[in-house]
């Protein structure tokens, strides 16, 4: 699989860790945040940094939307009395999901600060 992102990032990855491991103290300078993964920039120079925190934080914007959007969902006492509970279930997946998501994006974000 490495190779793959290799040749269509063009780059060169020089580790690949999960995410959970990576040090605190992490000498990175920058982070992508995507669903699954992140992808982590070593000494970025400060124009890629800030291209990084635009970018984190236009997502991070996108990400409260959804989220208000779909809590707001599961708030309506209508939704939840006539949606069926398998789609009241996925509504709170997803809820679960972005929160997890904006909670790394804002860390990433404080990082870069």
């Amino acid at each position: 699989m490495l190779p793959v992102i290799e040749s269509l990032s063009r780059t060169h990855i020089l580790s690949l860790e999960h995410r959970d491991s990576r040090p605190e103290e992490s000498a990175s300078r920058g982070a992508l945040v995507l669903t699954d993964a992140e992808i982590v920039i070593a000494a970025a120079s400060q124009e890629h940094v800030d291209r990084i925190q635009e970018q984190l934080e236009k997502e991070a914007t996108t990400t409260r939307s959804r989220l208000e959007s779909v809590q707001n969902r599961l708030s309506d006492e209508t939704f939840l009395s006539k949606a069926p509970a398998a789609v009241v279930d996925k509504q709170r997946e997803l809820a679960a999901s972005l929160r997890d998501k904006l909670a790394r994006l804002e860390t990433e974000l404080r990082d870069l600060g």
